[in-house]
């Protein structure tokens, strides 16, 4: 309990929500005070349209994963040009996007596609984004420049809700016939239409194709505009602050939850190149380790197991035995990572 900064020991509350609650509250405490924080809280309420509720909703569930988040945002404050680290993180998501997309997609499909937001184009009005496809010579490279053409052609084959279109009309560019009412135009109308259903038809063959197109659409924009800044900016400043919050209602209450618990024990053994006393001491205790269900193993998880090795020697006699199925990973949503469990069947521990 010294070593992890516990005091005396408290108990594992029940019910964590109500404690991330009471930490939220005494953070709005401070909106009307000439706190460091209260102009970050006012414009986090003014972005959520003073829907407090919703605001005191979303601080709670962030406290229920902070042991994913606060590594990161307590190294944010050390970063100086944080912006720029962020806006690389996300052409970054939007460039692994690009890349499966240009795996899954057939040549074939790419060129009659493009030749179906060309026509699209040209007869969707000037005002329209796809318009400017209408005079291009040739099919856009699939890369981070071009990503907005790509999302503009995707449009001619999913519905807002990212359903395969059953319906092609004059809405997206497909009317059923000429203005000019021409036969022969008309008839090469009705055909870029066909061509089009045709397209969408023989997407659903390509399974892969459609969940590349469809990462794509829900990939983030490569840039964040001024006012999602602002946003992130009072985010970085509030979450420490109500992780703070929250250790002070830990106290008043004596109760934790499970994260704090993991927290406290990575605290207490140090780090890997530093181990505290107490690590050292479990250090010569400690021989054999059992893992179950590794394939469900979080970062801090896989940091405890580090820290609780970090000494042991080749044929020194300890063992570490893991077991686990990688296809069978089910928590994603608490940063379980199965990628650690097949790193350390590839290269072990550290």
């Amino acid at each position: 309990p010294l070593l992890a900064n516990f005091g005396s020991r408290p108990s594992i509350s029940d019910n964590p929500q109500a404690l991330y609650e009471r930490a939220v509250d005494s953070l709005f405490a401070d909106i009307d005070t000439e706190c460091l924080w209260a102009n970050a809280l006012q414009g986090l309420l003014f972005h959520l349209d003073n829907n407090v509720s919703r605001t005191r909703e979303l601080l709670s569930g962030l406290l229920a994963k902070r042991d994913q988040w606060l590594p990161l945002v307590l190294f944010a404050k050390t970063d100086h040009q944080l912006r720029e680290t962020l806006t690389q993180t996300l052409s970054a998501v939007s460039g692994s996007a690009l890349n499966t997309l240009e795996a899954e997609l057939p040549e074939d499909i790419k060129t009659r596609l493009f030749e179906c937001a060309r026509f699209a184009g040209a007869q969707i009005g000037k005002s329209h984004p796809l318009h400017d496809l209408s005079t291009r010579e040739t099919v856009p490279p699939i890369s981070l420049n071009e990503k907005a053409t790509w999302l503009l052609m995707s449009e001619l084959l999913f519905t807002k809700t990212d359903q395969i279109r059953k319906v092609i009309d004059k809405r997206i560019g497909f009317p059923a016939t000429s203005p000019s009412k021409d036969k022969s135009e008309t008839a090469f109308f009705k055909e870029m239409k066909q061509a089009m259903l045709g397209l969408i038809s023989e997407l659903h063959e390509y399974p892969d194709l459609i969940d590349a197109l469809l990462a794509l659409r829900a990939s983030p924009d490569t840039q964040y505009n001024d006012a999602q800044w602002a946003v992130l900016e009072s985010l970085l400043i509030l979450l420490p602050v109500l992780a703070a919050k929250l250790r002070v209602v830990f106290t008043v209450t004596a109760e934790v939850d499970f994260i704090e618990v993991s927290q406290a024990a990575l605290h207490a053994l140090g780090e890997f190149d530093n181990p505290t006393d107490l690590a050292l001491q479990l250090d010569h205790k400690i021989s054999h380790l059992l893992v179950d269900e590794f394939q469900d193993t979080s970062s801090t998880q896989w940091q405890l197991v580090n820290l609780l090795t970090a000494g042991w020697e080749p044929n020194d006699g300890r063992t570490v035995f893991v077991v686990g199925d990688p296809m069978q990973s089910i928590y994603r949503f608490r940063e379980a990572r199965v990628g650690l469990f097949l790193a350390c069947q590839q290269q072990g521990l550290p």
